[in-house]
């Protein structure tokens, strides 16, 4: 066995630090690149979210009457309005508003082409008569988010210039003991992906 010379320890050595060096900038890229990646992501969320329409959802009056109880039925009104502004900075396009609860009994609905920022929608939503199933399979996906199981929910459903759909929420919640009214209470709003 032939023993090492200096030239061979040197060679060993500078093979070492070479393959260290690799090692460190190959980290070193791996960093730069998802950092970019991040930076680029960040950058995208930003210029999709400037263009974003939000929706804020408030009945015309602060209660409704609600019940359907024969005593209360004449003064019932059969369709109320809701009032939709929008306080984003694009336009919501295709909307659909509707009031529908989870065991997918919906009244009937109203819809418009597209509501610029700033602008308000008075969409009317009738009580008389209710439909039944779902459209365009938003419903299920919304019925998993919400929590509440015993009030409706006023849903508006939108897309953003950039085809992503959204849909804004509002509960309705029972208001004193013989649940004659309603009254606005949360509101949220969710993205619903493909």
């Amino acid at each position: 066995m032939k023993s090492m010379t200096i030239t061979d320890w040197i060679q060993a050595i500078a093979m070492v630090v070479l393959v260290g060096a690799t090692i460190f900038y190959a980290y070193q890229a791996k960093k730069s690149r998802d950092n970019a990646e991040a930076s680029v992501n960040e950058m995208k969320e930003q210029r999709l979210s400037e263009a974003r329409p939000y929706l804020l959802l408030r009945l015309p009056e602060r209660i409704v009457q609600w019940n359907n109880s024969p005593d209360l039925r004449e003064h019932r009104p059969l369709s109320f309005q809701i009032t939709i502004h929008n306080a984003g900075k694009g336009p919501a396009i295709n909307l659909y508003a509707a009031l529908w609860n989870r065991g997918e009994s919906r009244h009937v609905h109203d819809s418009k082409g597209y509501l610029v920022p700033n602008e308000e929608w008075q969409a009317e939503i009738n009580r008389s008569t209710a439909t039944t199933g779902e459209r365009n399979g938003w419903l299920p996906q919304l019925r998993n988010i919400t929590k509440q199981n015993e009030t409706e929910i006023i849903a508006v459903e939108y897309e953003d210039i950039h085809k992503r759909t959204w849909v804004s929420y509002l509960y309705l919640e029972k208001y004193a003991q013989d649940n004659a009214f309603v009254i606005a209470g949360e509101q949220n709003t969710v993205e619903i992906k493909p």
